[in-house]
């Protein structure tokens, strides 16, 4: 969730001189376009037509993808098996909206809540990829 954290300050427009956003396992389609058919908020952010999340982030001047091929915490049966098992308990999605209990959550209100346990990313993090495009490569 810290990557959203991020996300908010870059989107604030104040000037960061860089952003180690990987280690936070940051979500590939909230920097470009999802291809597939289905409703991903990452990518279409906060409508159906919206931008993707981090577009429009200004204030940093560098992206760093600390790639890592070796990070335990983003191997496929972590923080990808975690993102295939969401919505998380006692959240749910109606094929319209998501859902903590009975209160439905929207967005842009309710945005951390929903990318944290609601909204399966369908990609990588960010720091298993090597070939990011827009990002410079550091790490091992």
């Amino acid at each position: 969730m810290w990557d959203f954290v991020l996300a908010a300050l870059l989107r604030s427009g104040k000037d960061r001189p860089a952003i180690r956003s990987s280690e936070l396992a940051a979500i590939t389609s909230s920097y470009a376009k999802a291809t597939k058919d289905t409703i991903l908020r990452y990518a279409n952010y906060p409508t159906n037509n919206g931008p993707c999340y981090f577009s429009g982030t200004a204030g940093a001047g560098n992206y760093i993808n600390f790639y890592n091929a070796n990070d335990w915490a983003l191997a496929a049966d972590h923080w990808q098996l975690d993102q295939d098992l969401k919505p998380d308990r006692a959240f749910f999605y109606n094929g319209i909206n998501f859902f903590a209990g009975t209160d439905m959550l929207s967005l842009p209100q309710d945005t951390y809540q929903i990318f944290a346990y609601c909204d399966e990313a369908r990609c990588y993090a960010l720091g298993a990829q090597a070939n990011v495009s827009g990002f410079s490569i550091l790490g091992s």
